[in-house]
């Protein structure tokens, strides 16, 4: 690089007089993606890879050019990453599925015993996340008049219901054995 032209990327408006470039151009934006695909490279590498000196590469790397331009396309790789993980997750899934499909119609051929057990935990597994099949602590409670209300909820939500119920003794609330009797109060 001849020194016209090297003189038209510095100024001495650097950091205690040091050299610095006032612009970047095409091969510098190229040094930052580089650096970008390869972290696990050192900078002896990246100026190897440009055919430049370590000297030359520090003064075009830690311009401020270059840092705004790193961090813009540090800022959108990042985006990328992000937007591209859920995609990865689905296709995953979508592999996973269809693995699980071929095993369940390979089993579904097979005549003999061996993979009903199989069918039977993926098919319950299925549709207890589609939200078929026998739930756990299902509490039903039959009010007068023959309606009935069903409660999903897990033992440790219960527990904190019933302890919260036998606190309020306030308001009349009595628990006998884990059910709730009638409020005094209450219409019939």
């Amino acid at each position: 690089m001849g020194s016209a032209t090297l003189q038209q990327f510095l100024t001495a408006s650097g950091p205690a007089g040091k050299p610095t470039i006032r612009r970047l151009n095409f091969s510098h934006e190229a040094v930052a993606r580089w650096l970008l695909e390869n972290p696990d490279l050192d900078l002896g590498d990246c100026a190897a890879a440009f055919g430049y000196t370590r000297g030359w590469l520090s003064i075009i790397i830690h311009s401020d050019a270059f840092q705004a331009k790193y961090r813009e396309l540090q800022t959108a790789a990042d985006a990328l990453v992000i937007t591209d993980i859920p995609a990865k997750l689905r296709g995953v899934a979508s592999l996973a599925l269809d693995g699980l499909a071929d095993q369940v119609a390979a089993a579904v051929e097979d005549k003999s015993v061996a993979p009903r057990n199989f069918l039977l935990q993926t098919s319950e597994a299925l549709l207890s996340k589609l939200g078929y099949g026998q739930a756990k602590n299902v509490n039903v409670h039959v009010a007068p008049g023959g309606t009935a209300q069903v409660a999903v909820v897990d033992g440790t939500t219960l527990s904190r219901a019933r302890a919260r119920l036998l606190e309020s003794n306030a308001n009349g609330a009595k628990v006998v054995e884990g059910e709730a009797e009638r409020l005094p109060n209450a219409s019939t």
